[in-house]
């Protein structure tokens, strides 16, 4: 839509408000005007009071049409509150003006000098397409008019800005332009400097205003992305207002924003021109070559703002917090704080002590008694055994130098600008600290450059470039210092070089390792950028870029003194030192930008590095930058001296000052007791029960302890009574008179009134007699048996029934052995009619030789199951040895070869039952159980060594790319090995063989999962003609020695739940219901062997086994559950290498880069592969030392100094680890002991004899004025020649203390400047 665009403003410096007023040309408006025509559109704009109105601006377009118009009228109503036509003034025609108005601002004071003051209604008028004044179009379509009009009274006032220009006043802010472009960071910091800020936009209205008032180029504006924010993200999230105000409006161009190209488009620009309306987010343009750079629309409110920020950095900016960062800019609410520290623990005791435990846990503690420290008490815990103010003190420490640059060794650097802070200097220092990853040497060179500025390609540049061997200082593209140095990767190293007019010292981790002559004239005037992690050169002249980690760069004006590069390498400079001329300190993580904290000018921007990548929390090395966190707390303890307090009572303690209740009053507390004390309250065992205490008494009281005398004692008093009783005092009336108390016995007795059985009754009682008296007890002698004699059983042999009395003498006849068959237990008289019943058939397996009589029980044992393995057909009793469900024995290199084919399959499983007692008994033999394939086409392999299964796959037929380890003949092979475990017996063993990954499972369990590390689409086959072996190796020999049971191949790769459901003891499979079943071998009766699943036949020359794998049990179970795993869509996956299955953890051992399936158990760490490792951190995945410097199998983290083979050594130490050290060693002399000290010193003198001059003379010194190797003590020459006498030195006692007088009763020792001692005892 066309806009006819009307601006009034008013003089300078007033003090005014602004307001816009818009309207729509429509040609449903009209009005009947005597001048101009009729029936023109117009608007009416209300004029406030205080609102003057000194000039007028029109801006309108009418395409196709030349010349002078009658397109514009204004008329204008005084002191009307709606237009009157009749009191209305014509402000101004354009048909008096012969200016053409097309696209052209035309000022309308030049041709007016009328000015309107408020309150009124001016109202504007133009014609619309085939007005009826001269049917020419004015416009193409309807037509926008605005008025801007500013009203006195405004509430500050506005300055002229250099190199600004004054663009209006609206709704309290004072708008400018610059004159000049910038970056947006220089153009915030400018706008900030001035007191205001860059443009926020909180309306439709305000927008519109802007972008009437400027011109069609882009501007920057004071919105931009903000990294620090949480919710940032490329291209549209985190973007703010600098002054922190919420966003209430915007206006993005058509898919903008877009952070195009990856450029850093984090700043927004204001375009509306021709054909372009809207906000665009655009790059920085602090480094040339990136984002570009534009004019900026700068607000300065009536109200100060004070929250503008124009530097980026993420971080903590409370100064309060653990991680406080003291350059960042902007909160990223990583802020940590401690916390308040707590004591608990009784603060009043009676115990000698009392246990305070503090809060926590901190990074360390410090306990104060009464405000004093308490040596040694830094736990968290104190036992506090004293009266008094004990207090603790925490601390949590945090180290802010957290980060570092990464660059990749391609194409990455970071841009900081042409640095111009060296002009005219004439010494300087660069440090900083760098960790190579990689040398380069894969692309041509191995130099890599920290930091440059164009100093490899640059006669006024300069450069650090670090090799492998070398540190390497190139000025004005010269060599001026070069030092061996051996860099190695994987380290932190702090490098830095010193410059002054005559020399050029290098240095490395703050030592310095050599100084050359400066002999080049620098003047610091390249124009070139300075960079980091790479340099200028391109093509034969190598950019070098760095391959690794760079942190903390400086540079100096100054050079360095040694003592400050050793300070500065331990903890870098804070920033505020004066001699600092640029600091990237290299903390700005998240940002694309690094900010140079000392001169606030060379930030440096990224180039081709990822913000995401570029960080890393690989910092730097030092030994300050702790933060630290303090946290106290106290408690005031009393420790009393508490007890009894009473003197009246009987634990009363004279020595304690609070009584804690504790007094006892000792006595008889049992109120039923004889002696019961009402005021004890402790019981002493003094209670008192008076009673009868003798147990034997009849009134005897079990609860008396004290004799009363009242024992009684009842019975029978009567002395001449039978139970008379001696001991009673008490009768009873139990007296007893014992006797025969029957009248008809021969002894009655009348007294008698107890009977004690005694009657007697006098006849014959042997009941053999003929006269025998039943009744009678007592026998008389008058039994006779002559009348009556005989036997007189009917059932005896020799039965006489005329006989009364049986004479004992009666006969049975019959067998009378009580071990024989037919044994007659009434018979007395053996007859010989003995049978003796059993098999008498000597080869009958139950033949009982003392048999005489055959029962038909002979037995013939052996199995009797014609279905059988090993039936007896002459047999007639089963003793269980039968073997229906067997397997087979593969010993002295016996194997089977069997009949199997697969063609193309995506994946191979074999499983089978084992039983091989030495399972880990030859750690350098294999025992191979499955072979089966071919070298030359495929081959998969399965055996044992040492308690681990291995698995593998090769053959020439393998596709070329796959490179996965070689035998010596290179047939590509990949294989998986896992511990079986040292037990023996049955075990089920299964390899599943994909081609990425090859697993192993042991009962079910997985025990190895290896990836091949590389896909081939390809699959696997087994050709007929390929051997299938069973029990042995077809290339080596490894006989496999042991039983096999159960053998079964898939052209499918199982998954863990389909192997674990076959593994069972009892499992056979399921015929009808298995999947992909390729073969099955049961290792049953039948040979030679059935493929259950081809019913083709393998070779047989084994022998049968004596059991199979569930213990002989044919008992078996195939209700497993047979059916596929479903993945995630719910669909079947009847092959578990695909999508490819294994381990995706990247710290396991057998990580599995290719797997896209994490199996649950499938990774395997140090501590699988090596369980005994007491340190398995220091380890790797085969059981070795990752740091073995000295090569003794002690991980350099583990050793310990001294050595633990021999005491005798110098460095005994009973742990130890290294080797021992011997004098020799040490001194390279043998003549001494570890301490240097003379095994053999005759005269004392701490020179030992083989080195004495003068061996039986005290000569320390070892004087040998001619030099003959004789001292001057032993051949004569010395103080005599010299012309010296004998000369007392000093005067010591015996423990070698020097004397100034002689004392009484002492033994003193006098020494000669000749040599001698003297000893004396002073008297």
């Amino acid at each position: 839509m066309k806009k006819l665009i009307l601006i009034i403003l008013l003089s300078p410096h007033f003090l005014f408000s602004q307001t816009t007023n818009c309207g729509y040309i429509s040609p449903n408006i009209f009005t009947e005007l005597s001048n101009p025509p009729l029936e023109w559109p117009y608007i009416d704009i209300e004029i406030l009071e205080n609102e003057t109105i000194t000039s007028f601006y029109a801006d309108f377009d009418r395409p196709g049409y030349s010349g002078s118009t009658e397109d514009l009228v204004m008329h204008y109503c005084q002191g009307c509150n709606f237009f009157d036509v009749n009191q209305s003034e014509l402000l101004w025609d354009h048909d008096a003006v012969t200016t053409s108005l097309y696209d052209e601002w035309l000022i309308i004071s030049n041709y007016t000098t009328t000015t309107i003051t408020g309150p009124g209604i001016l109202r504007v008028s133009a014609p619309l397409l085939n007005s009826p004044d001269n049917g020419v179009p004015s416009f193409d379509s309807w037509n926008d008019l605005c008025l801007i009009s500013q009203t006195l009274g405004g509430s500050c006032d506005y300055t002229e800005i250099e190199n600004f220009s004054y663009i209006g006043y609206f709704e309290d802010s004072h708008y400018y332009t610059s004159n000049n472009t910038t970056s947006w960071t220089e153009a915030n910091e400018q706008a900030t400097l001035l007191g205001g800020h860059l443009l926020t936009i909180s309306s439709q209205e305000e927008n519109d205003w802007v972008a009437v008032a400027v011109s069609d180029e882009p501007y920057w504006i004071g919105f931009f992305q903000n990294e620090c924010s949480p919710g940032f993200i490329e291209p549209d999230g985190g973007w703010e207002w600098v002054t922190g105000e919420p966003i209430t409006f915007t206006d993005w161009q058509e898919g903008e924003p877009n952070e195009a190209a990856n450029q850093g488009e984090n700043y927004a620009t204001f375009v509306y021109g021709a054909g372009t309306q809207g906000w665009n987010d655009g790059s920085n343009a602090d480094i040339p070559g990136i984002g570009t750079q534009w004019q900026a629309i700068l607000e300065i409110p009536c109200t100060p703002q004070t929250n503008t920020n124009t530097v980026f950095i993420c971080g903590c900016t409370d100064i309060t917090a653990c991680n406080y960062n003291d350059i960042a800019t902007y909160e990223d609410g990583s802020c940590e704080y401690i916390d308040q520290v707590t004591i608990s623990g009784e603060t009043e005791t009676c115990e000698e002590s009392t246990l305070l435990e503090s809060s926590g846990p901190y990074d360390s503690y410090q306990w104060y008694l009464d405000g004093d420290i308490i040596s040694g008490e830094t736990q968290p815990t104190i036992t506090a055994n004293i009266t008094g103010n004990y207090k603790v003190e925490v601390v949590n420490t945090t180290n802010p130098n957290n980060y570092s640059l990464f660059f990749d060794g391609d194409n990455d650097y970071v841009n900081c600008g042409d640095f111009t802070q060296l002009e005219g200097a004439t010494e300087w220092s660069v440090q900083t600290s760098i960790y190579i990853n990689n040398w380069n040497v894969a692309a041509g060179y191995d130099w890599q450059t920290p930091i440059s500025d164009g100093g490899h390609v640059d006669n006024n540049g300069w450069g650090i470039l670090i090799g492998p061997n070398n540190f390497y200082l190139r000025i004005n593209n010269t060599t001026p210092a070069i030092l061996p140095y051996d860099f190695q990767t994987n380290e932190w190293y702090n490098i830095a070089f010193t410059v002054n007019q005559t020399e050029i010292n290098l240095y490395v981790n703050g030592e310095l390792i050599g100084s050359q002559p400066n002999n080049t004239i620098f003047d610091h005037s390249t124009t070139n950028e300075l960079r980091l992690g790479y340099s200028q050169g391109t093509g034969t002249d190598w950019p070098y870029p760095l391959n690794g980690h760079q942190d903390n760069v400086f540079i100096s004006n100054q050079a360095l003194t040694a003592t400050e590069i050793e300070q500065y390498n331990n903890c870098p400079p804070t920033g505020q030192e004066d001699w600092l001329v640029a600091y990237w300190k290299m903390e700005e993580t998240g940002s694309a930008i690094i900010y140079d904290t000392a001169a606030e000018t060379y930030n440096g921007q990224f180039t081709n590095m990822v913000t995401e990548t570029a960080w890393s929390t690989n910092g730097g090395e030092y030994n300050c930058f702790l933060n630290t966190c303090l946290s106290s707390a106290e408690v005031m303890i009393n420790i009393n001296n508490c007890g009894c307090t009473d003197s009246s009572a009987d634990n009363f303690d004279s020595t304690a000052n609070v009584d804690d209740g504790s007094c006892e009053y000792w006595g008889c507390m049992d109120s039923s007791a004889d002696n019961f004390d009402s005021t004890a309250n402790v019981d002493d065992g003094s209670c008192e029960y008076w009673g009868c205490m003798d147990s034997s008494a009849d009134n005897f009281d079990s609860i008396a302890n004290v004799d009363d005398g009242s024992c009684e004692y009842w019975g029978c008093v009567d002395s001449s009574a039978d139970n008379f009783d001696s001991t009673a005092n008490v009768d009873d009336g139990s007296c007893e008179y014992w006797g025969c108390m029957d009248s008809s016995a021969d002894n009655f007795d009348s007294t008698a009134n107890v009977d004690d059985g005694s009657c007697e009754y006098w006849g014959c009682t042997d009941s053999g007699a003929c006269n025998f008296d039943s009744n009678t007890n007592v026998d008389d002698g008058s039994c006779e048996y002559n009348t009556c004699a005989g036997c007189t059983d009917p059932q005896a042999n020799n039965y006489n029934p005329e006989a009364t009395v049986d004479n004992g003498g009666c006969e049975y006849w019959g067998c009378i052995d009580s071990s024989a068959d037919n044994f007659d237990s009434t018979a007395n008289v053996d007859d010989g009619s003995c049978e003796y019943w059993g098999c008498t058939d000597s080869s009958a397996d139950n033949f009982d030789s003392t048999a005489n009589v055959d029962d038909g029980s002979c037995e013939y044992w052996g199995c009797v199951d014609p279905s059988a393995c090993n039936f007896d057909s002459t047999a007639n009793t089963d003793d269980g040895s039968c073997q229906l469900c067997a397997s087979r024995e593969f010993n002295d290199g016996a194997y089977l070869d069997v009949d199997s084919e697969i063609t193309n399959a995506q994946g191979i499983t074999i499983s089978f039952w084992v039983n091989d007692n030495d399972f880990c008994a030859n750690p350098e033999d294999f025992a191979t159980y499955i072979d089966f394939g071919s070298q030359d086409s495929y081959r998969y392999v399965v055996r044992n060594r040492s308690c681990k299964i291995e698995a593998f796959f090769e053959g020439d037929m393998l596709p070329t790319e796959f490179d996965w380890g070689t035998f010596d003949w290179g047939y590509p092979k990949a294989s998986a090995a896992g511990g079986i475990g040292p037990q023996s017996g049955w075990r089920q063993i299964t390899a599943v063989f994909c081609p990425t990954t090859i697993r192993i499972y042991v009962d079910g369990n997985i025990v190895a999962s290896n990836g091949t590390g590389v896909y081939f689409a390809q699959g696997f086959n087994l050709f007929t003609e390929d051997v299938k072996r069973i029990g042995s190796n077809q290339v080596d020999y490894e006989p496999a020695n042991a039983m096999i049971d159960e053998v079964r191949i898939w052209n499918r790769a199982l998954s863990g739940e389909e192997v674990l459901a076959r593994a069972g003891g009892v499992t056979t499979l399921n015929m009808d219901e298995e999947l992909n079943l390729n073969g099955y071998w049961k290792m049953d009766c039948e040979a030679p062997f059935l493929n259950e699943v081809t019913s083709q036949l393998g070779i047989d020359n084994l022998s049968l086994a004596n059991e199979n794998f569930n213990g002989n049990n044919c008992e078996t179970d195939n209700n497993y559950d047979y059916t596929c795993p479903v993945d995630l869509t719910g669909v079947a996956d009847c092959n578990s290498c695909d999508p490819p299955e294994g381990c995706t953890d990247e710290e396991a051992c057998n990580y599995d880069y290719l797997a896209v399936v994490s199996i649950p158990d499938a990774c395997f760490y140090i501590t699988d592969y090596c369980p005994d490792l007491e340190y398995p951190e220091y380890y790797d995945c085969y059981c070795k030392c990752i740091n073995d410097l000295d090569s003794d199998d002690v991980c350099d983290e583990l050793e310990v100094d001294g050595c633990s083979e021999d005491e005798n050594a110098c460095n005994y130490n009973p742990d130890g680890t290294g080797l021992c050290e011997y004098p020799i060693d040490i001194y390279d002399i043998d003549y001494v002991d570890c301490d240097g000290n003379c095994l053999n010193d005759i005269d004392g003198d701490g020179v030992c004899n083989e080195d004495d001059n003068c061996v039986d003379v005290y000569n320390p010194n070892q004087e040998d004025l001619n030099n003959d190797g004789i001292g001057d003590d032993c051949d004569g020459i010395g103080l005599e020649e010299l012309g010296h006498t004998k000369k007392l030195i000093k005067v010591t006692d015996v423990l070698g203390r020097e004397i100034q007088k002689e004392t009484k009763g002492s033994t003193l020792m006098y020494w000669y400047n000749t040599g001698e001692v003297d000893i004396k005892y002073i008297f």
